[in-house]
């Protein structure tokens, strides 16, 4: 009887010892879990914080009131002795002056020959990098700006070969430090309504296949 009761406590003491491991091991576990949930919940309620872009010519892309304004590529910065060994023009020409009958050789030739002729063309007014919101009840003055070069002389042809082509083309220029520095802005204009400005928009890139997208300029500071 002394055995058996002795066998007794020792499979009791036994079975309390494996449920208390048990138990302890269930405790961790289920701790483990409820710390990874409240990670993975507090994640997910933390968001990103959204950079908002200062970026000059995206506020102007924006300002022109267009759904997607196409983009144009911009010329690299380089030297004037580096633009005349280049082997193409870099330089968009309209389409009502372009010859079919010319050759890639003999268009960089051409460039080349305009690169070093061309005069060069003063900025009308110095503007700020962040276009000023005009809304279309305020009274102002529009213009279509085609594109944007670090090259005076580059923008200079530009705006030769839109006269040349008909179209009343003229620079302004920003000072863009996170860009290199100064930009000039080729524009065509300018255009005294919305109506008129828009018109001619379609008819510009209908005829010289170039993109543009609308400006406006308050009329106290044109």
């Amino acid at each position: 009887m002394q055995d058996l009761s002795r066998y007794q406590k020792k499979t009791h003491i036994e079975i309390q010892t494996k449920y208390i491991s048990l138990l302890l091991a269930g405790s961790v576990t289920l701790v483990g879990l409820v710390f990874a949930v409240g990670v993975l919940v507090g994640s997910r309620g933390v968001e990103s914080p959204v950079c908002e872009s200062d970026d000059p010519l995206a506020a102007l892309d924006k300002q022109s009131g267009e759904p997607s304004p196409p983009s144009m590529n911009e010329v690299k910065t380089r030297s004037f002795h580096n633009s005349l060994m280049i082997a193409s023009e870099t330089v968009p020409t309209p389409a009502s002056l372009k010859e079919n009958s010319k050759s890639d050789s003999e268009a960089a030739k051409a460039f080349k020959k305009e690169l070093l002729s061309v005069a060069i063309e003063k900025p009308r007014r110095f503007e700020d990098p962040i276009p000023e919101k005009v809304n279309d009840i305020t009274p102002g003055i529009y213009s279509l700006q085609v594109a944007s070069f670090q090259s005076q002389r580059e923008a200079s042809v530009l705006v030769s070969k839109l006269k040349r082509a008909g179209h009343k083309s003229f620079l302004v220029s920003v000072n863009m430090p996170e860009r290199g520095g100064l930009w000039y802005r080729v524009r065509v204009g300018p255009f005294t309504s919305k109506k008129t400005v828009w018109q001619y928009k379609k008819s510009f890139e209908d005829k010289e296949k170039m993109p543009v997208f609308v400006v406006k300029r308050a009329a106290a500071n044109t």
